[in-house]
């Protein structure tokens, strides 16, 4: 049942972040579900009560939401409608390798150094992340249409 909470935190934050990542800015709520990310990394695996990882969940859905809405629409704003398609698609594509990837590491981490150390990573892998996003990510002056 603790499971639901993401999915629950998703839905409640949906349209309210949508509204704020078109009204203002969309590198902020990168920025912010970035840090919520490795904040609840560290949370979950510290997570030795139910109010614990409960937190943690919620702070991996309100990220989702956030990175979510600020990557599509970074995406957009930065690519021509014309070539949408095919970015949309290499992503797409390229996300899924990732984490196949990602997920046969995270497995060999916590199989064979600790279990916590797939988390461990998640969570200092934040702060690189969060540089770039930071230092490399540029909003465009005008949105695409």
């Amino acid at each position: 049942m603790l499971i639901a909470v993401v999915p629950l935190t998703t839905i409640l934050l949906a349209l309210p972040v949508g509204k704020l990542v078109d009204k203002y800015r969309r590198k902020i709520p990168l920025l912010t579900a970035i840090f919520l990310f490795g904040l609840s990394m560290w949370i979950f695996i510290d997570g030795y009560t139910l109010p614990q990882v409960a937190a943690s969940l919620i702070l991996i859905g309100a990220g989702q939401v956030m990175i979510n809405a600020s990557i599509g629409a970074l995406q957009t704003d930065l690519t021509p409608k014309e070539l949408r398609g095919k970015i949309n698609g290499f992503m797409n594509f390229s996300n899924c390798i990732i984490m196949a990837i990602a997920s046969i590491f995270g497995g060999y981490l916590y199989e064979h150094v600790a279990p916590q150390a797939p988390f461990m990573l998640a969570a200092i892998m934040a702060l690189p992340s969060f540089a770039a996003v930071l230092l490399l990510v540029k909003e465009p002056k005008t949105r695409e249409e």
